[in-house]
């Protein structure tokens, strides 16, 4: 399992989901990474929409068992 090294990230765990989001990263893209961990692997998804770039500094919360709140932040 190989995961993009980030500062001023949040991660949040969900159902079997370790969900990384945002930071900055050396490449600058934006950060969105899904584990199972249960399997140890990363999931594939299809981000679709505006992805927020380059979200560092802010904070997030599970909201039930499908949302993730963020809030603030600086890009």
């Amino acid at each position: 399992l190989k995961i993009t090294p980030r500062i001023y990230h949040q991660c949040i765990v969900q159902d079997n989901y370790i969900f990384v989001i945002g930071g900055i990263n050396d490449n600058q893209t934006p950060n969105l990474e899904i584990i199972d961990y249960k399997l140890w692997e990363l999931v594939t998804i299809k981000e679709i929409g505006n992805i927020p770039f380059g979200n560092s500094r802010f904070s997030a919360v599970s909201i039930g068992r499908s949302r993730i709140l963020t809030y603030g932040g600086i890009d």
